[in-house]
């Protein structure tokens, strides 16, 4: 099934930048920018276009999402994250961050607003809290903060098959090992499904 086009409301106008993460088939998408770049506004929306095209596909199941930041201490703030995703839905859906996230367990739950899908969370230093999970899509904020390559390869390992993963990072001096997969990508690596946006 196709994925919805891109969402045009007041809220969630895209950047033209954003239009190769919309169309990409590939698994891997990276969205490299500065600041104020769009990185957490292409974020959410993407996350959601991939919510919603799950469920309506497999409506009487409980599908499973991520979103992973470098650390879980900083999931929570408004803009990076888990934070960032509560308040987008309540931005564009009014869904109070009571009923949809769990602060002490860093979840976003929206069973309660009618919609059959979590959205779990992990951190560099507690990937182990994906272990089990099949995800459908993941989103890393801020991935290029990671120290080493195994955060990011453990993430995608909990990808379901067909699934996509985005990662929104501002360039970090840590990141030398997204710099490495970057060049191997824009050396056109044929065992490499990634797609570079900067």
């Amino acid at each position: 099934d196709e994925l919805d086009p891109v969402p045009y409301t007041d809220y969630t106008r895209p950047n033209v930048g954003h239009m190769p993460i919309w169309m990409a088939r590939q698994r891997h998408l990276f969205m490299v920018a500065g600041t104020r770049g769009g990185k957490s506004h292409i974020g959410p929306l993407w996350l959601n276009r991939h919510i919603e095209r799950v469920t309506r596909r497999y409506p009487r199941t409980v599908s499973e999402f991520a979103i992973v930041a470098p650390k879980l201490n900083d999931i929570l703030s408004v803009g990076i994250g888990l934070g960032r995703m509560a308040r987008f839905y309540w931005e564009t859906n009014g869904w109070d961050e009571d009923v949809i996230l769990n602060k002490r367990n860093y979840y976003i739950d929206l069973q309660p607003v009618g919609i059959p899908a979590v959205i779990y969370t992990a951190s560099e230093q507690r990937m182990h809290r994906l272990q089990g999970k099949n995800l459908h899509a993941i989103w890393i904020d801020e991935g290029g903060q990671f120290k080493k390559e195994l955060a990011y390869l453990e993430a995608v390992s909990r990808l379901a098959h067909d699934s996509q993963m985005l990662m929104t990072t501002t360039p970090y001096i840590e990141g030398r090992w997204l710099k490495d997969r970057i060049e191997v990508a824009k050396n056109g690596d044929p065992d490499d499904d990634i797609l570079v946006v900067r």
